[in-house]
């Protein structure tokens, strides 16, 4: 999706004569585990998210540590893709959407309150740790390029002008989740 709507966005801003720096102001990261309404890509909801959202939200589920500990790890996983890609798009800067989760107050309405690179007390998710380690790597890249790969492979080059070598950061491009899924989790 971000390299469709950077294509978009450049062609139209090409009209103008200009060419600004483009940002992504609010990337997100959480798996889609039931469908809203004005989903971008319904395909990829979550096989088993509902069941999944209900465990995250009853801590006294006897699956409820299973299910945080394979959301987070999806999570993690979906943030390194999503700013590698924008990236590769062409995005000069990208700024992560929801630092922490909407668990309580009336975030707790939304369809899915766990959004965040933290809880609402400030610890860290994996996610975190994720998008450190990648920050980490490419600080100060000068250009980010998807690069032709095998069937099934993303794979991008991440490129510095201070002469050091480049960071590649490849992943599968199949769209379900790793790890257990959710419905392999067994029913309370």
């Amino acid at each position: 999706m971000s390299a469709g709507y950077m294509t978009w966005t450049r062609r139209h801003l090409a009209r103008t004569g200009r060419k600004p720096a483009l940002w992504d102001m609010e990337a997100r990261c959480e798996p889609t585990l039931v469908r809203r309404q004005h989903a971008f890509h319904p395909a990829r909801v979550t096989p088993g998210g509902k069941e999944v959202l209900r465990r995250l939200r009853t801590r006294r589920d006897p699956k409820h540590a299973e299910a945080v500990t394979w959301y987070r790890a999806e999570q993690a996983r979906i943030c390194a893709k999503v700013f590698v890609a924008r990236f590769a798009a062409g995005f000069e800067k990208v700024f992560m959407g929801m630092p922490s989760d909407w668990d309580v107050g009336f975030g707790a309405l939304l369809p899915n309150p766990y959004v965040g690179l933290c809880d609402r007390t400030g610890k860290p998710w994996p996610a975190f740790g994720a998008l450190t380690t990648l920050a980490a790597a490419i600080d100060g890249f000068a250009r980010a390029e998807k690069l032709p790969a095998p069937r099934e492979v993303e794979l991008v080059r991440f490129t510095f002008a201070d002469g050091r070598p480049p960071v590649w950061v490849a992943w599968l491009s199949r769209h379900w989740p790793r790890l257990s899924t959710p419905t392999e989790l067994p029913a309370p």
